[in-house]
């Protein structure tokens, strides 16, 4: 499991100096060196960690409005197509209800292109 930002912070928070860490890490003055880079580093790449985690919720959070919005929506249509669907469920999902109204949808052309069509006139008797 990975630690939070904060977890981090507080764990960075509780080196009483890091060039003393530094300075048991590590023997040549080359390696201290980046090591010291590394270390001053740490509170920046936690603020970008921290910008980044707060984006990433806020597009979940839209991700999650529009994927109500949507689901809200097919319901009113299958509502107003009067057939009785199925709850949602794993068993019923947005797949399920827009096949649904596309067969509806058919149905209803189907319907309407027997309604729109001339009469077949009938049949001459022979006399």
């Amino acid at each position: 499991m990975t630690p939070d930002t904060a977890t981090l912070r507080a764990i960075y928070a509780s080196l009483d100096e890091p060039s003393r860490v530094i300075r048991v890490l590590c023997d040549q003055p080359s390696q201290r060196e980046k090591l010291s880079t590394l270390f001053a580093a740490i509170p920046q790449l936690l603020d970008a960690l921290d910008a980044a985690e707060a984006e990433l919720d806020k597009v979940q959070g839209e991700c999650c409005d529009t994927d109500d919005r949507f689901q809200q929506a097919l319901e009113d249509i299958m509502c107003a197509c009067g057939e009785d669907f199925p709850e949602w469920s794993n068993f019923f999902t947005l797949d399920n209800a827009v096949d649904g109204i596309c067969e509806y949808i058919a149905g209803l052309q189907v319907k309407a292109e027997r309604a729109s069509a001339p009469p077949h006139p009938p049949e001459a008797t022979k006399l």
